[in-house]
């Protein structure tokens, strides 16, 4: 779909905008914990085991 007026269009670049975003921000999620869980893991913790 394929916007045609400028109201459109700028709703559409704010869309993926905030898309680009989130996908960015997911990323880092991932990326932060798996290096939380390396970290635990290498800290040889039991505080994991309690909850």
């Amino acid at each position: 779909m394929r916007p045609r007026d400028l109201l459109g269009r700028t709703l559409r670049q704010v869309a993926a905008e905030l898309l680009a975003e989130l996908r960015k921000l997911d990323k880092r999620i991932t990326a932060t914990t798996a290096a939380l869980s390396a970290a635990v893991a290498a800290s040889h913790t039991e505080l994991t085991t309690l909850h």
